[in-house]
């Protein structure tokens, strides 16, 4: 999870700008003190001129988008897309980026208790609150009742809490170094 928002700004920040005269990026609050460091380090500016980093709110950020701009990409989550869509340029393109893109698959062949493994890890990675994560599941109608006993059995062993308590595997992502 360290390398996830290097990667995401590399992803939806660095590749579109290879393509734009500019880029706009609004940098999640949560991530602002530890990303404005590393862009800094990293001179994005000085190498990226077309890219503005902004780190006010989401409707602030949103009301500075200019009328002519051509594409938008947002990452968050999708009722906060849906309720931002008034606001972005009428003929722009919206791009979604967030979790669920690719659903776990369950087939009639496939082995449960690997599949409930998979499962889990895909869920659980980075706290659950990535856009790797999947966000659904479609199990075979002859394979779900027995992938929803096997899982259910197996959530329920997934120690959450804090990260300084022994064997916590779900905890909160709110300090920049996790």
């Amino acid at each position: 999870p360290r390398n996830q928002p290097l990667y995401a700004f590399c992803c939806f920040v660095i590749i579109p700008s290879l393509m734009s005269n500019k880029v706009a990026v609004r940098i999640p609050s949560l991530m602002s003190s530890f990303l404005i460091k590393l862009l800094n380090y990293l001179s994005i500016n000085k190498f990226f001129e077309n890219i503005e980093i902004h780190t006010c709110g989401r409707r602030e950020f949103m009301r500075k988008i200019p009328k002519n701009t051509e594409a938008v990409i947002f990452t968050g989550k999708f009722e906060n897309v849906k309720a931002l869509v008034p606001i972005f340029p009428k003929n722009a393109l919206i791009l979604v980026g967030g979790s669920g893109h690719n659903p776990l698959i369950v087939t009639e062949s496939a082995y449960i208790k690997k599949a409930v493994k998979s499962s889990l890890r895909i869920q659980l990675y980075n706290k659950g609150q990535d856009s790797a994560s999947t966000n659904s599941i479609l199990a075979h109608k002859n394979k779900h009742k027995e992938f929803l006993y096997e899982i259910l059995k197996k959530i329920k062993k997934v120690k959450t809490g804090k990260y300084e308590e022994k064997k916590v595997r779900v905890g909160p992502i709110t300090d920049t170094k996790d």
